[in-house]
């Protein structure tokens, strides 16, 4: 019980490397070692103590460890319909969320390995003025939320779509859409 806004309940998990609780025998921790995991089972109704998983997040050491440095990925996994959670999804070490990928290349990255890949933006409404929407964001400033006007010439965002060469394992532009800002403020031609 407290009246400062600052104070709250927390659960920790610690993890060292030892044979023994606290001490001065305590290691770092290693590169892909679990500091923690919470688990959520389920009864399958098979017999006593029958409790299968349904669901983990774990948090995992990726990189080299040393004082006050410990990179550790969040990972998210879901059962669907078999005898254990699969991974899904991971927040990286640097901030990077994959959606069917371990290794996300950027901000997000989607990846789905048979089926197709769907995304959807819906919306619901009987006014015709509200509709999905999907923004490109630019500002000429290296630092996150700080609004600079963005000079003239300057492309706001890119559409890509990439292919494999049989020629070049790897991704290659197929074709693309920019958005390039015009002379003058507020003009923007597709290039």
């Amino acid at each position: 019980y407290s009246d400062t806004a600052g104070t709250t309940s927390y659960l920790r998990l610690d993890k060292a490397r030892s044979t023994e609780a606290g001490g001065d025998g305590a290691k770092e921790v290693d590169d892909n070692h679990i500091l923690g995991v919470v688990q959520f089972r389920g009864h399958d109704g098979s017999g006593a103590n029958t409790f299968i998983p349904g669901a983990d997040i774990i948090a995992r050491v990726n990189g080299s460890t040393d004082t006050n440095v410990l990179p550790c990925d969040l990972e998210f996994w879901t059962n669907d319909g078999g005898a254990a959670p699969e991974q899904r999804m991971t927040i990286s070490e640097d901030g990077n969320v994959g959606i069917g990928t371990a290794s996300p290349d950027g901000v997000l990255n989607i990846e789905k390995a048979a089926d197709g890949c769907y995304m959807y933006i819906d919306t619901y409404d009987a006014t015709e003025a509200d509709t999905s929407n999907l923004y490109f964001r630019k500002s000429h400033n290296n630092t996150t939320a700080t609004l600079t006007a963005t000079p003239s010439n300057t492309i706001h965002g890119n559409i890509v779509w990439q292919g494999v060469r049989s020629s070049s394992p790897a991704f290659v532009d197929a074709a693309k859409i920019s958005v390039k800002q015009e002379e003058g403020a507020g003009n923007s031609y597709v290039a």
